[in-house]
């Protein structure tokens, strides 16, 4: 059985991530938001995110941003963080049903958000923001392949196999930190983050298989 992710190991993280320079806080969550898109490209057509489509071309830029060591904000990533922050805060189902398949409780568009929150404002107020939405998406997965299958959400069974992909999680989170800690930002450590992103599909040993078709989707 997984150990169960406690709050002392949130906050033990948040407060790892909030001793680094920017451009390593930005390397985390991006790493987050990058694994978050990787689920979503390998669900079936009708279950991926119209705007969480478009933005990993964002990602892309960050990377490649972070490894030219300027200081300087890209222009066209503080075009496209302004335009995110805009969409997510202006969005009312009420007013806007619409977009509302494009929002709804996503987790992979807020955590691109608080990466290029991040590289554009520097603030650090959410350093462990987009970790934390790559851990309640491993949750949310195992309760909505339970739910299609008839399980009691609130089964013991479903409570282990919930707390085992969040610890997996946690635990690529752990090692992400690790490299970031170790090496820096550089090409390989960059190399390396990604590779973690894409190793396995979501809830699975970040060395197990690669694959990233989720079989409970129908």
């Amino acid at each position: 059985m997984a150990k169960k992710i406690t709050l002392e190991d949130y906050e033990q993280l948040e407060s790892r991530i909030r001793g680094w320079p920017w451009p390593e806080r930005v390397a985390i969550a991006a790493a987050a938001a990058q694994r978050l898109l990787i689920h979503y490209q390998g669900l079936p057509l009708k279950y991926r995110n119209r705007l969480a489509a478009g933005l990993g071309v964002h990602l892309t830029r960050l990377w490649t941003t972070l490894l030219s060591g300027s200081g300087a904000v890209d222009p066209i990533l503080k075009k496209a963080f302004a335009k995110l922050d805009a969409k997510l805060n202006d969005y009312d189902p009420d007013q806007d049903q619409d977009i509302d398949d494009d929002i709804d409780d996503d987790n992979a568009i807020p955590a691109v958000h608080y990466a290029l929150r991040e590289y554009c404002l520097r603030d650090g107020r959410y350093p462990s923001a987009a970790p934390h939405r790559l851990l309640g998406e491993a949750a949310r997965l195992v309760r909505n392949m339970a739910g299609m299958s008839g399980q009691d959400l609130m089964s013991d069974k479903v409570q282990a196999r919930e707390d085992l992909f969040t610890r997996r999680e946690f635990d690529r989170i752990l090692s992400m930190a690790n490299i970031i800690e170790l090496q820096g930002i550089t090409p390989k450590s960059i190399e390396s983050l990604r590779r973690l992103c894409d190793s396995g599909a979501l809830g699975t040993p970040w060395r197990g298989s690669r694959s990233r078709k989720i079989k409970n989707y129908k």
